[in-house]
């Protein structure tokens, strides 16, 4: 189990940490596109000033870099205490789990709502390009399955799918009980 959370967080770390030299791109284009269009929708309405957009744009690169940097501690983090098997660090990346399997549920499907209304109200689809969502997917549904199969581990056996020595051994159990 630790290695198949190991290898999940290690590719995780690889995906985030090859996001500065590819997404910033794609999401710029992706915000012009729909600028245009709603210039294109609304051609009364006054466009925002070239400066505004400049320091919108330096301070949503910031963050970026800073929520990357995050990332990839955390996925290190995880990737660490899964090679280590800390008991704690197995709750911790059960937790972290359990927020991807949400964010799969609701954020791949609020954006696949989000494209189909603004498709069928606008004409066109005004959503991210359809491989994002299916990286995101890519990613969510390992996610949700590694969380369910450490959940149920946890409840049969305990963490990372491992009894301790005393819950093997039923003499050394009753020793270590009546001590």
């Amino acid at each position: 189990m630790w290695y198949l959370v190991a290898a999940f967080f290690g590719a995780q770390t690889l995906f985030v940490g090859s996001m500065p030299f590819w997404y910033i791109r794609t999401m710029t284009q992706w915000a012009d596109a729909m600028n245009r269009q709603n210039q294109l929708l609304n051609p009364g309405d006054p466009t925002p000033p070239p400066d505004l957009m400049a320091n919108i744009d330096a301070q949503m690169t910031v963050a970026f870099y800073v929520v990357v940097v995050v990332l990839v501690f955390i996925s290190l983090a995880a990737l660490i205490g899964a090679l280590s098997r800390w008991t704690g660090a197995f709750y911790v990346i059960l937790g972290l789990l359990c927020l991807e399997t949400l964010y799969l549920v609701f954020g791949v499907m609020g954006t696949f709502v989000e494209s189909l209304a603004t498709s069928a109200l606008v004409g066109q689809s005004l959503g991210p390009p359809a491989w994002m969502i299916w990286a995101e997917a890519g990613f969510g549904i390992p996610a949700a399955a590694l969380f369910v199969w450490m959940l149920i581990a946890t409840i049969r056996i305990g963490p990372w799918a491992m009894r301790n020595a005393a819950a093997n051994d039923p003499a050394r159990g009753r020793e270590v009980m009546s001590a």
